[in-house]
């Protein structure tokens, strides 16, 4: 006789998956299984058409051995020229979800679980997909808790049929799930094996992809792991490598979007050695958690009293005499919390959870369940961050040393041999992720504008000057004229190819916060005089993408241009200064907590020139107003909030100390928000 045994495959951090295996049959019913084999064989290719969905899979019956236990495993098809690298359009997105996908949910505060989806359903003014799991239960979920997804794991008509009640509502529909279930069953043994297969296959992947830098994360997708594992991958590769970083949540960590980017971050090998060791202490009695929760606590104590009682001074840092005597220890546990508090913007659920919690509850008394706040204010009670740091601000990943480096390699090349071939023809050596251009690949085409005011007109405290305005007025018509709009254009040093390039994709833009600003390309580089990318951060030509309107005095565009090319005059001025000396229209502000800020109005001196082309400037934008409103177009123009710190010191304190630090006051802040222009 047989047994059925259940076994448990965690396809995510907490998802598990139930699936029922045949294990050690008898010997005298061995005939007879594989008599029942080939029954369920003929049985299925009777449906094969109908869950094959968008990937058909053909040989259905030749891919069913018993003797090997493998059951279907339909091809995805070369992977290799996929824009997703994984199968399906990069459009698709955690809310593009379709009938018939083979999805897997979960989130940190709820069970996990995985099925097909059955389709879509609006409640709420909110859309909802309905799942139908492995166990035949219907799930109600938002799309954003899914994981994972393998688009059409069955046809949509089958899906369709399923219905979407919780419990169906026909004999039809009872049919239909049955079918989905059966697919689901028959596929279960083959995808468990494919994960162990996996675990031996990437059992060293984690060395062969880790940054050589112990401090430092490295980045790679779920489908490059899966290539490492297959050269021809399956849909149930896929799966299968998925369920195995997901299980190996001490090496690699899917990022938040992961269930659209299928993007995979690599721990940095001291990161992977602190959470590995504090969650081996947390067992342990007499652990080095307990030592340093009774170090911890009077100086958390120290700490939180020194600011309650200079709450309104201005901030400082001190240094701090009476901080404990950490030991090697107590600095890994101190960084532990500083990789936790990370975490909670890199990963869904969090793996320092657990092990987090446990120390809270030894640095406080009222400490319950591990919340994100928490960490944070241990940090802060512990000195490691100043009080006024903002918890949702990823520290800067650009390193100004890099930066130099790599600049510094750039001007060597200019003094080398090979450097004037490489301009004369730049496809002669490749460029890696950290080499720029030889030389500006627009040079011989670019279009000098002479001696015409380019106006950057900004906040006085900008740290990215990367636009400007220009007017060029036509001969003979008094009302019309050129406006030219200036755009900084690193892309003449800075190739595709290269490291920053990737990067900042991803950041998109420069942020100002109201204690740091986070830009998009490293300051080093921005702020070099050599490469002076920031507009007039030095004198002499700068390279520009300029688009170019020729505009009526109706607001009409009746020609455009657009034009790599050199700025050689530019005035830099702020936006109160324009409007005081030209006695512009003001943006009316109110001030709902504290004092009113004062105008940002500095020296500035403008010629008659100036003063016509910001003139002609405005009249433009009046008349591209007018416009608007004669074709009847709608633009919704929302007030404007701006916070700023009143009292911050030229240099703020770090943003991160350890051992930890003293720190004394805090920042003042004021919020304006401005009245929109008509």
């Amino acid at each position: 006789m047989y047994t059925i045994v259940r076994r448990r495959c965690w396809a995510s951090t907490s998802l598990r998956v139930h699936c029922r295996a045949y294990a050690s049959p008898a010997a005298a019913e061995t005939k007879r299984l594989k008599s029942l084999a080939q029954k369920l064989i003929r049985k299925s290719v009777e449906v094969t058409d109908e869950v094959s969905g968008r990937q058909r899979q053909r040989g259905f019956e030749s891919s069913i051995k018993f003797d090997t236990g493998r059951l279907p495993s339909p091809e995805v098809g070369d992977m290799s020229n996929s824009n997703m690298d994984h199968g399906w359009d990069d459009s698709r997105n955690e809310f593009d979800l379709k009938p018939g996908d083979y999805i897997e949910i979960g989130s940190h505060n709820r069970s996990a679980s995985c099925g097909v989806v059955l389709g879509q359903l609006n409640r709420g003014r909110q859309l909802y997909t309905v799942t139908l799991t492995e166990r035949g239960l219907v799930l109600y979920h938002l799309g954003d808790m899914v994981q994972f997804s393998i688009p059409g794991l069955i046809s949509s008509d089958l899906a369709s049929r399923c219905g979407s009640d919780a419990a169906p509502a026909s004999d039809h529909q009872h049919k239909a799930r049955l079918r989905v279930l059966k697919y689901i069953a028959a596929l279960s043994p083959t995808i468990i094996q494919a994960t162990f297969d996996a675990h031996a296959g990437l059992s060293d992947a984690y060395e062969l992809l880790r940054d050589k830098d112990p401090d430092k994360r490295a980045d790679t997708t779920l489908s490059h792991l899966t290539r490492m594992f297959k050269k021809k991958p399956t849909f149930v590769d896929l799966i299968a490598v998925h369920r195995f970083i997901s299980q190996k949540h001490a090496s690699f960590v899917p990022r938040r979007d992961f269930a659209v980017s299928q993007a995979i971050v690599i721990r940095s090998l001291n990161e992977k050695n602190r959470l590995n060791t504090v969650n081996r202490w947390i067992y342990q009695r007499g652990s080095p958690l307990d030592s340093f929760a009774l170090k911890a606590r009077p100086f958390m104590d120290q700490v939180v009293a020194l600011r309650r009682e200079s709450s309104l001074e201005p901030p400082s840092m001190l240094e701090s005499p009476s901080s404990p005597s950490w030991d090697e220890n107590d600095i890994l546990i101190l960084r532990y919390l500083v990789d936790s508090l990370l975490s909670a913007y890199d990963e869904l659920p969090s793996v320092y959870s657990v092990a987090t919690g446990n120390i809270l509850k030894r640095l406080y008394n009222d400490a319950s369940l591990y919340a994100h706040a928490q960490c944070y204010e241990a940090l802060v009670d512990l000195g490691v961050l100043p009080p006024w740091q903002d918890a949702t601000v990823h520290i800067n990943p650009f390193f100004d040393e890099q930066v130099e480096t790599m600049i510094t390699k750039h001007i060597e090349k200019h003094s080398s041999p090979t450097f004037n071939a490489a301009i004369l023809n730049p496809t002669s050596q490749p460029l890696g992720q950290e080499d720029f251009y030889p030389s500006d690949p627009m040079e011989s085409v670019r279009h000098d504008f002479g001696d015409m005011p380019v106006y950057v007109i900004d906040d006085s405290v900008a740290k990215e000057l990367d636009d400007g305005l220009s007017f060029e007025p036509i001969p003979g018509d008094p009302h019309g004229g050129w406006m030219h709009v200036h755009i900084a254009d690193p892309c003449s040093i800075i190739p595709p190819t290269h490291a920053f390039a990737s990067l900042a994709e991803k950041r998109h833009m420069s942020r100002y916060h109201p204690l740091l600003f986070d830009s998009m390309l490293p300051s080093a580089l921005t702020g070099h005089k050599g490469f002076a990318m920031s507009l007039g951060s030095k004198d002499g030509p700068q390279r520009v993408l300029t688009f170019s309107a020729r505009v009526s005095s109706n607001g009409d565009i009746v020609d455009y241009k657009v034009r790599s090319g050199f700025v050689n005059n530019v005035v830099v001025i702020s936006y109160d200064t324009v409007e005081e000396l030209m006695d512009f229209p003001r943006s009316k502000a109110k001030y709902p907590f504290g004092r009113p800020l004062g105008r940002d109005i500095h020296p500035a001196t403008l010629t008659e020139r100036h003063r016509a082309d910001l003139r002609a400037l405005y009249d433009i934008r009046t008349n591209f107003v007018a416009r608007r409103f004669r074709d009847g177009v709608f633009l919704s123009n929302e007030s404007k909030g701006t916070v700023v710190v009143a009292d911050s010191p030229e240099e703020m304190p770090p943003s991160l100390s350890i051992p930890g630090r003293l720190y004394k006051g805090f920042p003042t802040f004021t919020m304006a928000v401005k009245e929109p222009l008509n």
